[in-house]
Parts: C-alpha cells; structure tokens; sequence
C-alpha cells in the first residue's frame, strides 16, 4: 500500500491518494483540482471517495472527481444528511462497516464530535483521522460529550497506528496518548481542559 498526501485549499486540507493491488482510494478531496484528479485517475482505478464528515473544506472535490473517475462516494450514515456543497453519497457507512480495495480492508470507526457523523478510518497500520484528532491537539468540537466518547474509544484501541489526520502532521496514537493533552485529560477522566 501506498499513500500519497496533499494539503489542497486555503485551509490546507489533507488529501489522501491511496494505492493498493491497482485499485485506489481517495480520502477528503478539498479543491477541484482537475490537474491532480487526472493523475489520480492515470495512477491507478479509483474505487471509492471517502469524506471523513461533511465539512465543506473536505468535499468540495467530491463530485469532480467522481465525474470524471467514476468512483463510488463514501460517507456516514449521520452525516450524508448535512453534505455541504456535494452531491449524496452513493454508499453510507456506520460503526463497524468495512470496504474493501486492492488488497487491503476499510474498517469504519465512527468518531463524533467535530460533526456528528465525523469517521476515522482504519486501513492496516494507518488511521485516517479526519478532523477528530491532529498532531498534539483535537479538531473543533460541535458536541464535547460527543468528542469525549470518541477520544475513549481512540484510546482504547491496542495497535499503534500512523494517524494521517485532515489538517497538519503525520502522527501516531501511541505518541497522542502520551503528550495530546486533551487525550491525556480524557484518560485521567477529567474530560476537556
């Protein structure tokens, strides 16, 4: 598998080009950049156009990309009813939902919070956070109960996963719990600072 990023937008919005038995995916398309689409489209067969929620910084690509790719658009369940500036999606996902492409497997993990219908998503070693959790810090939260659930359950998981998040850095869950304040403050069952 390879990964490919792309920080696209005035917001630096992070697009994932994944590559894996021939087949891709593309994660949060930002911009219409039909440029980088058609090297996307060159590279390998684009499966699916996953959105890790419905924010306009990581959807204004959808549809471009997916007219000229003919790729299948993926997004929650919860927040398919809220798509800013995108057509529906033509498969919604929950909790659990898995996706195959190439060779590797798409396991769901809902994680709202910064929407209510915000992803992170699993892929072998990788976790693609969307706006749930970036590099020393958490995204805007429109429901903390919500963000408070969805970090105990980042916490919980066992592997120590690369986290590619939607803004900023690379980095990892082992190193988030360890020095994410908010993380840090969530496992010591003191909620948010």
């Amino acid at each position: 598998m390879t990964i490919e990023t792309y920080p696209l937008g005035f917001l630096q919005t992070n697009c994932y080009f994944i590559k894996s038995g021939g087949e891709a995916i593309v994660i949060d398309p930002a911009v219409n950049d039909r440029k980088l689409f058609d090297y996307f489209i060159d590279s390998a067969k684009i499966k699916y156009i996953i959105m890790t929620h419905n924010h306009f910084d990581h959807v204004q690509g959808v549809d471009l990309l997916k007219k000229s790719s003919g790729a299948q658009t993926v997004i929650s369940d919860v927040d398919n009813n809220n798509l800013a500036n995108a057509e529906k999606a033509d498969i919604t996902v929950k909790d659990g939902d898995e996706l195959v492409f190439g060779d590797e497997k798409i396991e769901i993990l809902e994680t709202p919070g910064h929407t209510s219908g915000s992803v992170c998503l699993l892929v072998g070693d990788s976790m693609f956070s969307g706006d749930t959790l970036f590099f020393e810090t958490i995204g805007r939260t429109e429901n903390r109960k919500d963000m408070i659930n969805s970090l105990l359950k980042l916490i919980k998981l066992d592997k120590d996963y690369i986290v590619y998040p939607g803004h900023g850095e690379t980095t990892t869950l082992l190193y988030e719990k360890q020095n994410n304040v908010y993380m840090k403050h969530v496992q010591d069952g003191k909620g948010f600072i």
